[in-house]
């Protein structure tokens, strides 16, 4: 081995000869601050044959023209690493990053500059620095550069070809920023592993660059987020074999217009989660289903995870490529039929991650191009505008067998209908009855009469005079059917001018008649005791419908009874 010692640039490792078995600075105890080691475009090339190791501790490493094979273990300390375009870097054997502080330099993440590689780098990487690994672009020394080595200065994207390890906490691969890209992109067989929270691709909060997983079908896991254990996972699961591009940003970075059509506290949406996801493939024609997972933490104000969905922007205003048809005045942003979402399961080793929610959506095919507006996915629990009302109260409470179901509105502008939604397991509903608004602050009432014994869900479907429905908190309620001391009583007649009789009642008992109005006033009360028969005088009260309430000393829930006056 001859070693050059230059001044300037402090320890280079330069071999001449036939292939390199091991160039490294191995007499170095520790990193010399400016030590250098290259290998290809005109010295030795780097080879490892299978069971041997190599370990490289120059402060930077350049890995230039030429075939370099790794069959055993390369282990490489430098703080910066980069590589020619035209190298090809191949074996069956494993590349280890590893902070350089094992090899006595400064604690620092790992600089990569893939240059943009035109062939992949087709060895295992284990990725073992708790600092992470960074693309950014790093210029080659001009004695590199006279002798035939190229230097992209517009991208530091590295290109693997078979699985990148991240193999401890804190093995972050931050993708690049600042003008210059730096992507992660892995062919059609490449792999990530181990990843999840701690161990992830960080987009620095940026689309500059993207984790890119070239040729594939099925369902690949984009293991991405904004910032380190900010974890804002994709899964994309391709129809066919497809390219795809998956970053993520927040709302205020997002060159969508998640805040301003709906600002909610502060400017942000309240019905939102605060992450857009940008993602988009090579091939149009190729159908995908997105699942899309985020934090609870990053939840708005008005985001349910009971009733939510992923939604696409677009560049039709209106929005009506999603599931209605009518897409809402203003708003570019699809909207969907909500559902719940699930905890989400996109990590290694499998399992589930607490505090997280996931949902997906199927699409015909994924936007070609980074600028196209349907290439930015979120998730939403209302399609970025307002209810069509503000509930002032929305209850269900039993009445024995019968369930009733009590709302006020306030301002019911531009709205259509209420939808009453009923189920018995809270996740499959139907509709019960459609009622007109009656105006602002009204109160409504329906009984759902019959509706057996258990557990019973209601909300309402408010829905839109331009057709788009959202829904009301859901309301529970447990039903017991045993009779009730009302189904023996008769009220007659009914409708009355002047007076009610009301009949049927146990004379051991105290009853409590109350007579309500459509907002839910009592208007007219009385006590009846030791008598089977009441008489109420309705002459003081206007012409309208009421709901009587009779309810019995000891009875669990009152009976009501329609009563119209005339």
């Amino acid at each position: 081995m001859n070693y050059d010692y230059q001044k300037s640039r402090g320890l280079r490792c330069i071999v001449t000869g036939a292939l390199l078995a091991c160039c490294s600075i191995q007499e170095a105890n520790a990193q010399l601050p400016g030590s250098e080691s290259s290998y290809g475009g005109g010295v030795a090339v780097k080879s490892i044959g299978s069971g041997g190791t190599s370990a490289d501790v120059s402060e930077t490493l350049y890995i230039g023209p030429g075939t370099h094979i790794i069959d055993g273990t390369w282990e490489i300390y430098a703080r910066q690493v980069v590589v020619d375009p035209t190298a090809q870097i191949n074996g069956t054997g494993t590349i280890i990053l590893l902070n350089p502080s094992a090899a006595g330099g400064a604690a620092s993440t790992t600089l990569f500059d893939g240059n943009d590689i035109s062939g992949n780098i087709d060895v295992n990487v284990s990725l073992q620095n708790v600092s992470g690994l960074s693309l950014t672009n790093i210029a080659f020394p001009a004695d590199l550069l006279a002798g035939g080595w190229t230097n992209n200065a517009t991208a530091s994207t590295i290109y693997l070809g078979k699985d990148l390890d991240l193999a401890v906490d804190g093995a972050d691969v931050f993708l690049g920023t600042a003008g210059l890209t730096g992507d992660l992109r892995l062919d059609a067989d490449a792999t990530i592993s181990n990843y999840r929270p701690e161990r992830m691709v960080v987009t620095n909060n940026s689309i500059q660059s993207h984790l890119v997983k070239e040729g594939f079908s099925g369902a690949f896991t984009f293991p991405v987020g904004i910032a380190d254990g900010d974890y804002t996972p994709s899964q994309i699961t391709n129809g066919s074999a497809n390219t795809v591009r998956v970053s993520v940003q927040d709302y205020t970075a997002s060159a969508s217009p998640e805040q301003t059509l709906d600002p909610g506290p502060n400017g942000v949406p309240s019905d939102g989660m605060n992450r857009t996801w940008h993602i988009y493939g090579d091939n149009a024609a190729v159908s995908a289903t997105v699942n899309l997972q985020h934090n609870t933490a990053t939840n708005q104000s008005g985001f349910d995870n009971s009733n939510h969905y992923v939604t696409q922007w677009g560049a039709a205003v209106p929005n009506a490529s999603g599931d209605f048809t009518v897409g809402f005045g203003g708003s570019p942003w699809q909207t969907n039929t909500g559902g719940a979402g699930s905890t989400g399961t996109l990590l290694t080793p499998a399992g589930t991650l607490a505090g997280s929610t996931m949902r997906s959506r199927s699409y015909s095919g994924l936007a070609t191009g980074a600028a196209a507006e349907e290439s930015y996915f979120s998730k939403s629990s209302d399609p970025f505008h307002p209810l069509p009302i503000q509930l002032l109260s929305f209850r269900a409470r039993s009445l024995d067998c019968d369930a009733q179901i009590e709302w006020q509105s306030g301002d019911e502008e531009s709205l259509k209908e209420y939808k009453v939604m009923h189920s018995k397991d809270g996740i499959a509903y139907q509709e019960l009855s459609v009622i007109a608004p009656r105006g602002d602050n009204s109160v409504y009432r329906y009984v759902h009469r019959d509706a057996g014994e258990g557990a019973h869900y209601y909300h309402l479907l408010m829905v839109n005079t331009d057709g788009i429905g959202s829904h009301s908190p859901t309301e529970t309620t447990r039903l017991s059917c045993v009779p009730s001391l009302g189904a023996a009583i008769n009220v007659y007649p009914n409708p009355a001018r002047e007076q009610v009789v009301i009949d049927g009642m146990d004379p051991a008992l105290t009853y409590r008649l109350g007579m309500m109005a459509d907002n839910g006033r009592v208007v007219l009360l009385q006590l009846v005791q030791q008598s089977s028969r009441a008489v109420l005088d309705l002459r003081n009260l206007p012409a309208a419908p009421y709901l009587l309430q009779v309810q019995a000393e000891g009875q669990k829930s009152p009976h009501y009874i329609k009563v119209v006056k005339l």
